[in-house]
């Protein structure tokens, strides 16, 4: 299994509150006890305080061209585990419409192409870590892709600056459509392409790659 992975990183400011000591007249003490030992003395005027300190938290998101996902449901979950992913972005994965596809613990967010043979993508989001919901995707009408680009996007609810994440899927023989799919500004991409360049190890520059 070939996979990659990528980290975002966001704040998260955490609340909390401390009492606050206010100087002042100390009571009196009382007489020492038998045993030795004193009244403990109090501070006078004591006073809540919030403070608020930043955490640094971060997405893991990974993703996948699984060329068929059906007989690899176990070793995906064992990956999603052992990697500690959040977000999964899978191309390819040949699911029919009347096909169940599900992994433990797991929310799916799933297009599958009805039109062409062998292509689908899905997004599956940890519900342990996040919550998050669909926010776009390619087939509107439920019966055709609108666009050659297979695109499906989700929404990941963060305590600021919400982060999307786009699942792409480009097929060999299609061109190639993005701009007009992606209307966010904080959002990260990821999938195959299908796009030939020389400055992500190609020999030869297609016009998807350009």
């Amino acid at each position: 299994m070939v996979m990659q992975t990528l980290s975002y990183g966001y704040d998260v400011t955490s609340v909390s509150s401390q009492a606050e000591v206010v100087s002042g007249p100390q009571p009196r003490r009382g007489p020492p006890q038998a045993t030795g030992d004193s009244h403990p003395s109090c501070a006078r005027g004591g006073q809540s305080k919030t403070t608020g300190t930043q955490e640094k938290k971060s997405i893991k998101i990974m993703h996948w061209n699984a060329h068929g996902i059906k007989t690899r449901k176990l070793e995906l979950g064992v990956v999603l585990t052992e990697n500690k992913i959040d977000v999964c972005a899978i191309q390819e994965t040949h699911l029919k419409e009347e096909e169940r596809f599900w992994i433990r613990g797991h929310k799916d967010f799933r297009q599958d192409r009805i039109n062409r043979k062998n292509e689908g993508i899905i997004i599956l989001v940890n519900t342990n870590t996040l919550t998050a919901v669909e926010s776009f995707i390619s087939r509107p009408d439920g019966e055709t892709v609108d666009q050659d680009t297979e695109c499906l996007g989700i929404e990941v609810i963060l305590p600021s600056n919400n982060l999307h994440v786009y699942n792409i899927y480009s097929p060999p023989d299609k061109d190639f459509q993005f701009e007009s799919q992606v209307k966010q500004d904080n959002f990260i991409v990821v999938g195959d392409f299908n796009s030939h360049s020389p400055s992500w190890g190609y020999k030869d520059l297609d016009s998807k790659g350009e």
